[in-house]
């Protein structure tokens, strides 16, 4: 609080001004926590979640709400028991925080919600930082309101809910924290974005080397850099192992990539490790940057800024904080050595090399979840690169970067504006099989063990026993004898992966119809419910013929 340097007039000009600033943000916080809530809620609500990942997570918060926690019975057709415990595939501690809640309110739609309220208060520190940075409560409000509008964070917030989320609002938090000099909540802070997920630690660890790089704050770089290497111990050598029946993480392969860089075809064209090409990592890279207006590849590293920044006073005209320094600001703070622009964007480098090397399809696109753990670091980087900017002599520059970067945002959201693209695929509209589905699923008993398919299990996923169909394969017939009810969607066979997935979800279906065990409950159309007992005569055969047909069609997956 420095704000004592200046006489109480102006003091109070300063004030008046921040508050209108604040007034227009709340309510655009508001806006998108309460549309985006909206939006998922509607979307579940009309059978387009799925069970990979909304599924999973409502089941293991349900479990751990009643006290067993973390186990879950999906994803483990290839294990050798059906029950077992989540921490085998991720460890996400953050689960326990949001069981007491799950037990107030069982329902998947909860997670939906709080993933919309975290990602929205996000924008909180990230006007404080960015207003501590540059002194500019405008150009705060606009990087604000570009961080609500990127492309890639409303994409995370509507496909389903997933954990990493939180890491968004945490890192944010613990960024201002630091550079408050406000260590408890720091500390806490970090330790949360670490229970998201497992993967947390790299840029955890990457942030800490920054810290003992620049010579800045080297006991936090420290403190960081071992902080994550224990959890990272603990993670894939201790908690992993002992939950996955003795075999270690199952996604390591993914990260090995990084160390691989590019191939060559045979023309001897450089391409990058896994399926995409150039064209893809291109058209991705310009999704994540454009609406940033590249600011985060402004200024160098290590340079002192030796120049105070300026804030923009009441007047509009740039006031240089050593006379009057907005809040949280001091002279002397002012000089001090600081990181370049890089720091923050040096940080995000493994996980966006991670995803660009990665061979998953979902690893090149912005609509999926795994931006999530970039998200952050590039507000952060664009926050030091205007930082960097402006200086005197610079301020034109400043201004086109904000200039730049609110059109970069408007401009990418015409062509990939998430509502807009959900909406044109009916996302938010009831599909033609919609009260099939309901009546179907209003005759499975609230305790009984399920089978079902992808886009269905979100819907039955607050009870112990749920069986995955699809993914991953293959399915596991010993794991039935658990099963009470299977219902399948016979169309929908979009995540069954091989390469003939209609042939091979024909299988499936199949396999289950001959064992005998189950007899047909409700059978509308394309949705179809069993129920464990014998089948009447002539039910096998029709449901067989009827899938037949399907493959003997070559019918798409869907709709």
């Amino acid at each position: 609080m420095v704000l004592w340097l200046v006489d109480s007039s102006q003091r109070g000009a300063v004030f008046r001004h921040k508050a209108r600033v604040w007034l227009l943000l709340l309510p655009l916080i508001l806006v998108y926590v309460v549309a985006f809530s909206a939006l998922s809620v509607v979307r579940h609500n009309n059978f387009y979640s799925s069970t990979f990942d909304l599924g999973i997570m409502a089941q293991v918060t349900w479990n751990t709400a009643h006290g067993r926690w973390f186990e879950t019975s999906i994803d483990r057709a290839t294990n050798a028991g059906l029950i077992g415990s989540y921490l085998g595939n991720h460890v996400r501690p953050i689960l326990l925080f949001l069981a007491p809640l799950y037990r107030v309110w069982p329902d998947p739609r909860l997670l939906l919600i709080l993933q919309s309220v975290a990602l929205g208060l996000a924008a909180f520190p990230l006007y404080c930082v960015v207003h501590k940075q540059t002194g500019d409560a405008w150009a705060a409000f606009i990087v604000s309101c570009c961080y609500l509008a990127y492309p890639a964070l409303g994409f995370l917030n509507l496909v389903d809910f997933h954990p990493v989320a939180f890491s968004v609002p945490l890192i944010l938090l613990a960024y201002w924290a630091l550079h408050e000099e406000r260590t408890a909540l720091f500390w806490v802070a970090v330790l949360l974005a670490l229970s998201v997920k497992e993967e947390l630690v790299i840029p955890i660890a990457v942030w800490g080397v920054v810290n003992l790089l620049w010579g800045k704050r080297r006991r936090v770089g420290l403190g960081l850099v071992i902080l994550a290497g224990v959890w990272a111990i603990l993670c894939f050598g201790l908690i992993i192992p002992t939950f996955n029946e003795g075999q270690p993480y199952r996604f390591w392969q993914l990260w090995i990539k990084l160390l691989g860089g590019v191939s060559s075809d045979q023309g001897g064209t450089a391409q990058p490790i896994g399926s995409a090409s150039f064209e893809t990592i291109a058209l991705y890279l310009i999704h994540l940057f454009l609406p940033l207006g590249f600011l985060p590849f402004l200024g160098s590293t290590g340079k002192s800024q030796r120049t105070p920044p300026q804030e923009v006073g009441v007047n509009g005209k740039a006031r240089d904080l050593g006379a009057a320094a907005p809040e949280g600001f001091s002279l002397r703070k002012s000089r001090r050595k600081a990181p370049g622009s890089f720091t923050s964007f040096l940080v995000a480098l493994p996980s966006l090399a991670y995803l660009l090397l990665g061979e998953r399809p979902a690893f090149h696109s912005v609509g999926y979840q795994y931006p999530a753990v970039l998200i952050p670091w590039f507000f952060l980087a664009v926050s030091e690169g205007l930082r960097r900017l402006h200086r005197p002599g610079r301020l034109r520059l400043y201004r086109l970067g904000l200039a730049f970067m609110v059109f970069g945002t408007l401009g990418i959201n015409i062509a990939l504006n998430p509502i807009c693209l959900y909406a044109r695929e009916g996302m938010f509209q009831p599909e033609p099989h919609h009260d099939q589905i309901a009546e179907a699923l209003a005759q499975i008993p609230p305790d009984a063990g399920v089978a079902t398919v992808n886009r269905l299990g979100p819907q039955l996923a607050d009870r112990r026993v749920l069986v995955a169909l699809e993914y991953p394969a293959p399915l596991r017939l010993d794991h039935l004898e658990m099963v009470d009810y299977v219902l399948f969607d016979l169309v929908d066979c979009r995540v069954v992966p091989a390469p003939d997935p209609r042939a091979s979800y024909g299988e499936i279906v199949t396999q289950i119809m001959g064992t005998g065990d189950f007899r047909v409950r409700y059978w509308a159309g394309r949705i179809l419910l069993l129920e464990r007992g014998e089948p009447a005569e002539g039910e096998t055969e029709a449901v067989l013929a009827y899938v037949a047909d399907l493959v003997e069609q070559d019918r798409p997956c869907w709709p």
